[in-house]
């Protein structure tokens, strides 16, 4: 995999540490990846998304940084390109986010490679 979009919960990294840390990492190793800015829903109805205007049609991957709300927003706007979602944790117990800071070298790596399995799950 080469081409990455990261959705980022803003509130979990609030100074970007680890977000800029993803991107630089991936740049580094000859990677793309697009970072969607984060649209709250409001009274008028609008529903929160990820604006995602600029991410292009050969996103092969999408990583998630925050919780298990982070994945889910993140798999609901990018369902229909059906590309596989890893989801990085933030918070303190994620049940479907499955990776920590800590092991995310050798994750990225790992995902570069062509080195994973997909556990496919259903949409709630």
């Amino acid at each position: 995999m080469k081409n990455f979009v990261l959705f980022t919960n803003y509130e979990r990294d609030k100074e970007m540490k680890v977000t800029n840390m993803i991107l630089d990492y991936l740049e580094k190793k000859g990677c793309r990846c697009s970072l969607p800015p984060y649209v709250p829903g409001n009274e008028d109805g609008e529903v929160e998304h990820y604006d995602l205007s600029a991410v292009t049609d050969d996103v092969e991957c999408a990583l998630t940084l925050g919780g298990d709300g982070t994945l889910l927003l993140a798999a609901r706007n990018m369902y229909w390109r059906e590309v596989p979602v890893m989801g990085i944790n933030l918070g303190h117990m994620g049940f479907l986010t499955s990776v920590e800071t800590g092991a995310l070298p050798e994750c990225l790596d790992k995902l570069i490679a062509d080195d994973y399995y997909i556990d496919d799950r259903m949409m709630i």
